[in-house]
């Protein structure tokens, strides 16, 4: 798990560092409501907040690689949201990936114990 984690922010950083480039933005200004920026806001919540929920209530641990990776994967799209589809929300967008990297960082991730043996009669 951490070197999935370590793979996808390492990757994000790169793309943002050697893809983004602030000189090069759109002339364009969005509303800060526009339909678009909802959107995207609310699939990156629903999506990684989802697989992040899905997370926590998984009992074997190989099983749980399923949503920690989809929950990494998203996070990346939305850090990618703001490199490549939104610029003029770059830090809005890279900062709900930080706050969902660090909930996907493996030290936070905590199983759910699964039930003990039942007694014997």
């Amino acid at each position: 798990m951490l070197l999935a984690w370590l793979f996808f922010d390492l990757i994000t950083v790169l793309e943002t560092h050697y893809c983004y480039r602030p000189d090069s933005l759109p002339k364009r200004i969005l509303s800060p409501w526009h339909p678009l920026v909802i959107g995207l806001t609310l699939f990156a919540l629903l999506t990684c907040g989802g697989c992040r929920f899905w997370l926590s209530r998984m009992r074997k641990t190989g099983w749980a690689l399923i949503p920690y990776l989809l929950g990494l994967m998203f996070t990346w799209f939305t850090a990618m949201y703001g490199v490549f589809v939104l610029p003029e929300y770059f830090l809005f967008c890279q900062g709900i990936a930080v706050v969902f990297f660090f909930a996907y960082f493996p030290f936070f991730v905590r199983f759910k114990q699964p039930a003990p043996p039942p007694l014997p009669v």
